[in-house]
This record gives structure tokens, C-alpha cells and sequence, in this order.
């Protein structure tokens, strides 16, 4: 009967360190959201459009690790010809299993921008686009 019990409980542990090894390999994006501002760890006022001369917020949801890790928020421009420029890489640190990040930055171009979120070791997991206008003199609705 010992011998039954002490096989079960090693199957167990063995199984349980199997789903933990599994649960924390990879950084997963849950939700990235384009907001006007973040407060108390919430996005505000989701949107994909921007004015110039406002700060645009991308709040991303992190899942997957249960280590000390990193990711960045990249934020590119898209000049005329459909190139895109860098104009700011963010790394953020994630200290937990479920984290909440964000970054923000002044949008002084107007046009196409786009928000990449990589990985520590590079790879893309996920993005948004959004656009930023030019104010109108009489009217400052998006």
C-alpha cells in the first residue's frame, strides 16, 4: 500500500511540474489596447486615433511567464512611401505570471503610426496601428 501511495504522489508532482514547465515558456499578449491614458493600472478610453501634440498610450496584458522577463513597445512612424521609422523603443519589465505594462509617447508627426510588442529575444507578439490627425482650428473631435 506504501508503495501505491508513494508512486501516486510522484506521478502527481511529476504531472504538476510538467503544466508549471509548460505554462511559464513563453510571453502571450492577452490584450493590447490604444488608449488616452492609463490610471490605476487601467487603459482609458480605448481609440485608434490620435491628435498631434497628444501623447498616445498602448496598455498591454501580459500572460505566460512566471519569471523575471522584459518586452518592448516599438513605435514607428510610416513616412510617405509606406517606410516606417523607429521613433521609440520602450522595455518595460514584466515580474510576474500576470503583469499589466504600458508606455506612452508624444506623437508629433501626423499620418500612420504603429505600435510593435516584441519579446525578449525579439520576436513579434502582437501590434497596432492607429493614425495621428491634424488638429482643426474649430473643431477638436476624432
Amino acid at each position: 500500500m506504501k508503495k501505491v501511495v508513494l508512486l501516486l504522489l510522484l506521478l502527481s508532482f511529476s504531472v504538476v511540474m510538467n503544466a508549471q514547465e509548460n505554462l511559464f515558456k513563453e510571453i502571450k499578449v492577452k490584450k493590447a489596447i490604444l488608449c488616452e491614458n492609463v490610471k490605476d493600472r487601467a487603459p482609458i478610453k480605448e481609440t485608434d486615433s490620435f491628435f498631434k501634440g497628444e501623447r498616445g498610450w498602448l496598455f498591454s496584458k501580459i500572460e505566460g511567464t512566471g519569471k523575471k522577463d522584459y518586452i518592448f513597445h516599438i513605435w514607428y512612424h510610416y513616412n510617405e512611401d509606406n517606410s516606417k521609422k523607429v521613433i521609440a523603443k520602450i522595455k518595460l519589465n514584466i515580474n510576474g505570471y500576470q503583469w499589466r505594462t504600458w508606455s506612452n509617447k508624444y506623437l508629433a508627426l501626423s499620418g500612420k503610426w504603429e505600435v510593435v510588442i516584441l519579446d525578449s529575444k525579439g520576436n513579434q507578439l502582437d501590434s497596432k496601428e492607429f493614425y495621428v490627425l491634424e488638429k482643426e482650428n474649430n473643431n477638436n473631435e476624432k
